[in-house]
């Protein structure tokens, strides 16, 4: 396995720079960042140390959703020539880059049946699972919460502790007919492709394309639980409350004097990928800049700290870009992004 390994500290205190020294080895090392691995983390994230060091291998690239748009078929083509399926009568759908298989599932989330547990007892067939639907009922809100799941609370097959984080989608003509037909034996499908807008991903599309969602809005790993990102906005929402307290008054871009100016992404034209990389590459460059302005001119310690931090975290970005874009340029392969979710 070929990988590139990044490992970042779970402390992120504000205005701590004195840090312990770096202990040898890991405390847990995962292999990819598919759905199990992923939410095998994210679970033992939440009852690890503080001081806790994880090591995630990942042999995939990490790319964004514009650069799976655009690369699609050729992503295809690699992963599959990567491995060697011994039944080629059943394909293997993955993908081999950041987020694994949640990058071409189609989103489709229906729990197992109580009965499915107890096979043997029910059927008479097989053997009765060690654990019961009781048994993971909690876990099973819990994945739904973290994915967003839409689902019908009050008309499901699946005994629930508590409703779906967002409602079902509706139903469409024929649907509504088989409902009035079977009432007690059709169902909205619970999926992870949102009905309403949530923080991060739009409202589903309904474009029936969901392999890969041209709009973001099913569930990955990438769009929900890459956290390198959501630092900047927890460090600075951390930072607010401890100056001013809890409420966040809406600020637009208009009203921050001197804020980078820039006309919406879509009116470039034409919109071709070397447009979009230099749009990208203006845009962290412009966002470093203000943040460099803002610290020297604020006499505030803690906030001069944070918006030199986020300076020199956009300038990383540049430079991790650079050195992704000139690897595969050496090697002409996909080669692999090594990331620690925290």
């Amino acid at each position: 396995m070929s990988s590139i390994s990044a490992v970042v500290n779970r402390d992120h205190g504000l205005g701590d720079k004195k840090r312990a020294p770096m202990r040898e080895g890991f405390d847990l090392v995962l292999v990819g960042t598919g759905f199990a691995s992923s939410f095998f983390l994210h679970e033992y994230l939440e009852r690890a140390g503080e001081r806790a060091r994880v090591l995630v291998l990942e042999r995939g690239e990490l790319r964004d959703h514009l650069w799976h748009l655009a690369h699609e078929k050729e992503l295809e083509r690699e992963s599959q020539a990567a491995v060697r399926n011994a039944t080629p009568e059943k394909p293997w759908v993955f993908k081999l880059v950041f987020g694994g298989g949640s990058n071409c599932w189609w989103a489709c989330t229906p729990r197992m049946l109580p009965e499915d547990f107890r096979l043997a007892t029910v059927h008479g067939v097989g053997r009765d699972w060690p654990v019961s639907y009781d048994d993971l009922e909690e876990d099973y809100c819990a994945v739904e919460d973290a994915m967003a799941v839409a689902g019908p609370s009050s008309s499901s097959p699946f005994p629930r502790s508590r409703p779906y984080p967002l409602p079902a989608h509706r139903f469409s003509d024929p649907d509504r007919i088989l409902k009035e037909r079977f009432p007690d034996r059709f169902f909205g499908l619970p999926c992870a492709r949102p009905s309403r807008a949530t923080e991060r991903r739009p409202r589903c599309c309904a474009s029936g394309v969901c392999n890969l969602c041209p709009i973001d809005s099913k569930f990955t790993i990438l769009n929900e639980m890459r956290a390198e990102e959501d630092g900047h906005r927890h460090r600075l929402i951390e930072l607010h409350r401890q100056k001013f307290g809890e409420h966040i008054p809406l600020i637009r871009r208009h009203d921050v004097k001197g804020f980078v100016s820039r006309k919406p992404i879509w009116l470039v034209r034409p919109l071709g990928l070397s447009a979009v990389r230099k749009e990208t590459e203006l845009m962290e460059l412009e966002t470093r800049r203000f943040y460099e302005t803002a610290a020297r001119q604020t006499t505030d310690a803690g906030i001069r700290q944070l918006l030199g931090d986020l300076a020199e975290e956009e300038r990383q970005h540049s430079l991790l870009a650079e050195e992704l874009e000139s690897a595969q340029r050496t090697s002409g392969l996909s080669y692999g992004l090594t990331v620690l979710l925290t």
